[in-house]
């Protein structure tokens, strides 16, 4: 049986600019705004609470940051039809193994840039 619910978007904004901003404002939506469905939170944590807690729940955020925990599925990305790449480097923990087994970053897919959605980070010190 096929379950139908609607999306329940969150985002977290930082004042400061960042990701969300520079990559989903402008590469992805072109400058337009959000839509005022989209639920505004302050971290990341908040945002999984409220994914975990709601169906329909989806969130955009750092794979660093949502690979590593158990509360929500994460979602692999395809740059073509059918050819996803894995975001996890093995099969995903359950829920219940969780918090002694953890879901670990396929690191490789990010740095060969192979995964849909990455980008160059430079750190400049003086």
């Amino acid at each position: 049986m096929i379950q139908i619910f609607l999306l329940s978007p969150s985002l977290t904004i930082s004042s400061e600019g960042g990701t969300v901003k520079i990559f989903v404002l402008e590469e992805i939506l072109g400058g337009q705004p959000f839509s005022s469905q989209v639920k505004l939170v302050s971290t990341t944590i908040q945002a999984l609470n409220r994914i975990a807690k709601n169906l329909g729940g989806i969130y955009f955020a750092f794979a660093p940051e949502v690979i590593p925990q158990c509360s929500v599925k994460t979602l692999s990305l395809a740059r073509k039809q059918r050819e996803h790449v894995a975001h996890y480097r093995e099969q995903p923990v359950l829920p219940s193994e969780c918090p002694s087994k953890r879901n670990k970053l396929n690191i490789e897919a990010f740095q060969s840039g192979s995964y849909p959605i990455t980008r160059i980070l430079f750190v400049v010190v003086k």
